[in-house]
Order: structure tokens, then C-alpha cells, then sequence
């Protein structure tokens, strides 16, 4: 007698309906008054409600919190991510020791349901969902929101969330299509655009850990294909890099990034457990101090980088650096900033122009040019910035007599457009590889400086020595420039020396 085993089926991931949904969140916000809210923040085209949770604790002020905001912006058919969020909504809100420190110390927005009408249907058809007005979410976005916005109330919701916090991370959740699948695991990288990668890998690599301990595996792109990486086509050998062969769409997390330098990710899932654990991993993140940052949260606020230089929000709390690194960052095509060169193992002098115009003024000759000893430019670039009166001549030429720097080159800009004033602050940071320094000579625009987190300077460690300089609102000008010279006591040998040829020395 044969036995006939009868297929599996595939079926959704079990889920409340959107009515259930709505019901069950307001009752838990209901029982948890001063840290959960509800609100519908957008409706579909048949009329069913989008949802977002706010959770924080009410009692503590919103002044000095971080903001993340997690999206499942596939979750019509991958419902898996539905029910992890609505694990982590429960956890959030609970007794646990971590759950009551990221409540108190920052506002965490919530949208379980994005797609609300292919979710509450149960769609599993793969065809019909692609074809259908789901999907676009996700994808049918453009850098400045969603390219079809009348027939796109789902997505000017999410946008319209974005809009109003401004978050620091954008944490956008996919996954799994039937109950009885799963799926290779990620985090941070995106199988539908090879631009959609955050800035920050390790973060990444700490939430995957978080899942790994607990047993699951991910996959790390790159890394576990052993191919570099490449956002472009590689002609003839694309085969050998690793997305390569992507394309550069536009989807929902990019719109945070461009808009509010939000630190943005998607992740892939295949159980709850694990949305959970890398989740609260991804909070974690909130509550600590970061690498090249002097403040607890989420590194955003660093928004340009070149050589011993870089810019930075202004702020004492979280929400004067959240205005401030906005700010700089849509106006940074009008913003450069760069240092001498060769740069000193004793000192360091950084430029920052916020206007084309002041940069045209202030930098000798063709700015974007190659270094060259041959031409030194420093001297007759400080030569034209005493000509102004707001800088100290005096404390110019000493920085001049105690640094090796001859040369100044500026990145290659190419915007020459209208440049507005920037108001709400600017904080220039000196990177400085040494674990401590005294100064001998610190100034701004030649001037000496307070120590103060709000209007003048301090230094952190983490890594290296990190000077940052605070120009409040309505003290920051066209064109600045800092100039530091140091001793440090770390004892650093250069070079390599006849004695050094001694096996026994």
C-alpha cells in the first residue's frame, strides 16, 4: 500500500486584521498612558487607517531625545515584519530595564502596517502584488517623496511621519511572504537598490550579532559572497563584484537620507524573533556614545568629512543639533571645507567657507589645484583674510612661524549658485591622531576661545583627540578658519634609523 503525502500549502504569516490591529494598539496605549500613542496618519483609497505609534515616556522632555523610526513599507505581503514590529511595540512598552531607558531617552515612532489594503487581503500572489499599486510604497519614490502622491496616500504617509520628526535613523523592515518560508537574513543591505546602504556598517554588524548569539544567521553581502563591493557597472568583469550588476532606484529610506541625513537601513527578515532582537540592538545605539561623537544617540550629526576637518551640527540637545544638522546638510553643495597641507604632526589649520562667494574671495588662485611646495599659497591666502578686521592678523602670522603647512587645496566644487546664511549653528572639528594633546596655540578667526559646549570649544577622546569648535546661531560667518598647535606626550618614533637594523634593540 503506497502513502500519498499530500504537498504543504503556502499560506500568510498570521496576523490581526487592520481592524484588530488598530483595536489592540489603542487598548495597549490605552494601558499605558504618558508612553504609547496612536494616531491614523494617513488612510487608503479605501479608507483603511495607517498607523503610527509613538512611544516615549511623556514625563521626560522630548528636548534632548533621539527619534528612530521603523517602516514596513512591503508589509502587504511580507506580514512577517508586521508581527515582528508588533512584538517589538509590546516589549517597548514593558517592564524591561533597556525598554525604560530608550523610552526615557528618546521617541520611538512605530508603522506596522504600511500597505494596510494588500495586508488586510492576505496577498500571497506574487504576480498580482508586482503588478498592482502595493508595491510603490516602497519603490515609487522620488528624492523629494513618493512620485505619485494623489494615488499614493500610504506613501505621503510615511513621508508626512519623516517630515514631521526628522529622525535620526530610518529603519525600514522586509521579509518573508509565507508562514511556512523563510529567507536569507541582512541587515543594511538592500537587494532592490544598490544606493539604499547606510553610512555606518558597524551598526549592521551589531544588530546581525545581536541575532547570531541568539543562533540565526545573516548574510553580509559583500562580505559572505568574498567579492568586493561596486555601486556601478564594472564592464566585462561585473561577475566578480559584488552589486554590480543593481540598479541605483530610488526607494522610501533614501528620501530620509537626502532630505534629513537620517541614518538609513532595510533589513531582511525570516522570523519575528529575530526583527526583535536586531531591533533592540538598533536602539541600544540611541542610549550609547558613539565613535568620532562627543554626545550620546545616533551618530547623524557628522554631515562632511575631508582630511582633519569635518562639520557638524550645532547643539547642546538632540533637538538643537537635529535643526542644525539639517540645516548644514541641505545646504552643504554651498558649503567647503578643507585644511593645510602637509598636514602637521603638531597642528592642523581648517577652512571653512559657507558661501561660494567667500571661498572665491578667500582662496589663492586655481583652489582646486594639486598641492604644490613650489607655489605655496597659505601665506598669501592669510595675507587676504587680515584684510579683513574680523581676523586676527597677529595670531594668523604666529600659526604661520610654528607650522610646517605651506599648501591649501579645496575639494572641486562645482555649485555657484545663491547661498543663504546659515542659522541655526555650525561645529567644526579638528581630528587630531593623538590619545592626548596641550595646546599652544588655539584661536578662531585668530581669536582665543572659552571652553564651552555652546560658544567656543571642547575636546573629547573617542578615538584619537577630537577639538570641536561651536559657532552659535547667529555668530556664524561666511568664511572661518581655525588654527591649533600642539605637544603631545605619546612617544612616536619616525623613520628608520641606522640602530634599527639591530635584531636585540
Amino acid at each position: 500500500m503506497s502513502h500519498v503525502h499530500q504537498r504543504p500549502e503556502l499560506g500568510p504569516t498570521p496576523g490581526p486584521s487592520i481592524a484588530e490591529m488598530e483595536e489592540g494598539l489603542r487598548r495597549w496605549a490605552a494601558a499605558r498612558p504618558g508612553t504609547m500613542q496612536v494616531e491614523t496618519v494617513g488612510r487608503t483609497p479605501k479608507g483603511l487607517p495607517v498607523l503610527l505609534c509613538r512611544i516615549s515616556e511623556a514625563d521626560v522632555s522630548d528636548e534632548d531625545k533621539q527619534v528612530a523610526l521603523f517602516t514596513s513599507t512591503h508589509s502587504g505581503v511580507e506580514r512577517v515584519t508586521t508581527a515582528g514590529l508588533l512584538q517589538l511595540i509590546k516589549w517597548l512598552i514593558g517592564d524591561d530595564s533597556l525598554a525604560k531607558e530608550i523610552r526615557r531617552r528618546q521617541i520611538v515612532l512605530i508603522m506596522p502596517a504600511c500597505e494596510p489594503e494588500s495586508y488586510d487581503r492576505k496577498l500571497i500572489d506574487v504576480a498580482e502584488f508586482f503588478a498592482g499599486r502595493s508595491r510603490w510604497v516602497y519603490e515609487g519614490w522620488g528624492w523629494d517623496g513618493p512620485l505619485d502622491p494623489e494615488n499614493q496616500p500610504e506613501a505621503m504617509a510615511v513621508k508626512e511621519v519623516v517630515d514631521r520628526y526628522r529622525p535620526e535613523v530610518h529603519q525600514d523592515v522586509h521579509g518573508i511572504w509565507f508562514e511556512q518560508s523563510t529567507m536569507t537574513e541582512s541587515t543594511g543591505i538592500s537587494w532592490a537598490s544598490n544606493l539604499y546602504r547606510g553610512y555606518w556598517r558597524a551598526i549592521p554588524d551589531l544588530m546581525n550579532q545581536a541575532a547570531e548569539d541568539a543562533g540565526y544567521l545573516t548574510t553580509r553581502g559583500e562580505e559572505s559572497a568574498g567579492q568586493m563591493l561596486s555601486t556601478v557597472p564594472v564592464e566585462g568583469v561585473e561577475r566578480w563584484f559584488y552589486g554590480s550588476t543593481s540598479t541605483p532606484k530610488v526607494v522610501c529610506g533614501l528620501y530620509s537620507y537626502i532630505q534629513y541625513h537620517s541614518i538609513v537601513q532595510t533589513m531582511e527578515v525570516g522570523w519575528e524573533e529575530s526583527t526583535v532582537l536586531r531591533l533592540r540592538r538598533l536602539l541600544q545605539v540611541g542610549n550609547e556614545v558613539w565613535r568620532e561623537e562627543p554626545y550620546a544617540g545616533y551618530p547623524a550629526n557628522q554631515v562632511s568629512c575631508r582630511s582633519s576637518v569635518a562639520i557638524a551640527g550645532w547643539g547642546r540637545t538632540a533637538a538643537q543639533r537635529r535643526a542644525s544638522r539639517v540645516e548644514l546638510w541641505r545646504k552643504l553643495p554651498q558649503i567647503s571645507h578643507t585644511c593645510g597641507w602637509p598636514e602637521a604632526r603638531d597642528g592642523v589649520v581648517a577652512f571653512v567657507s559657507t558661501t561660494p562667494a567667500s571661498r572665491n574671495l578667500y582662496a589663492p588662485g586655481d583652489a582646486s589645484s594639486a598641492p604644490n611646495l613650489n607655489e605655496p599659497n597659505l601665506e598669501p591666502m592669510f595675507a587676504r583674510l587680515k584684510q579683513n578686521p574680523r581676523f586676527d592678523g597677529d595670531a594668523l602670522d604666529e600659526f604661520l612661524s610654528l607650522s610646517v603647512s605651506r599648501q591649501v587645496t579645496w575639494p572641486q566644487v562645482e555649485y555657484e549658485g545663491p547661498a543663504e546664511p546659515i542659522r541655526n549653528g555650525l561645529a567644526i572639528r579638528l581630528r587630531l591622531p593623538h590619545p592626548d594633546v596641550n595646546f599652544k596655540h588655539l584661536r578662531l578667526d585668530g581669536h582665543i576661545m572659552e571652553p564651552s559646549d555652546v560658544d567656543g570649544y571642547f575636546v573629547y577622546h573617542n578615538p584619537g583627540t577630537i577639538v570641536q569648535v561651536n559657532i552659535p546661531p547667529g555668530k556664524v560667518e561666511d568664511f572661518h578658519v581655525v588654527t591649533a598647535v600642539f605637544d603631545s606626550a605619546a612617544e612616536r618614533i619616525s623613520g628608520f634609523h641606522p640602530h634599527d637594523w639591530d635584531l636585540n634593540g
